[in-house]
């Protein structure tokens, strides 16, 4: 890669490319992107980070629901990866036989399983930073709140 910086990381160097000179606020994504066109790292005080894989939360609970270009969903990890996935590579979630199409994904439902009440239908967070269900009782309960809705979707036939 042309340009750039090389930034330490404990365990391996990674080639960053020209960062603004005013560094952007810590935790916000630092523009690398996966092949769903979201973040795959963070800068946090002036280092590359990975984003979090560390905890039974961040790989196994539903973060996201995507959808892919074909119209089905994929419910994601907080790393932006398949549920269950624990790696660094990019993840072309198309090559798995894990998307789904729903029945009646409506606007209204979109919006009950958003933790922001958003209704965007290409990408539904179930929790943010802000709300991570495993910081308090309150953020769990809505959060199962929105799985409780999420588990009684049901799928379009084949």
């Amino acid at each position: 890669m042309r340009g750039g910086r090389t930034v330490l990381l404990p365990t391996r160097q990674v080639r960053a490319p020209d960062l603004p000179s005013e560094q952007p606020k810590l935790g916000r994504p630092a523009g690398y992107r996966s092949s769903l066109g979201v973040p795959t790292a963070i800068i946090s005080q002036g280092m590359l980070l990975s984003m979090p894989n560390h905890d039974f939360r961040s790989v196994h609970l539903p973060y996201c629901i995507r959808k892919l270009p074909n119209g089905s969903y994929v419910v994601l990890n907080r790393d932006y990866k398949p549920i269950g996935f624990r790696t660094t590579r990019q993840v072309d979630c198309e090559a798995y036989p894990i998307g789904v199409k729903f029945k009646r994904l409506t606007v209204k439902t979109v919006a009950k399983l958003s933790c922001q009440a958003s209704p965007d239908i290409n990408n539904i967070y179930l929790y943010h930073d802000g709300s991570q269900p495993t910081a308090n009782a309150k953020n769990m309960e809505e959060y199962l709140e929105r799985i409780r809705v999420l588990a009684a979707l049901k799928f379009e036939d084949k």
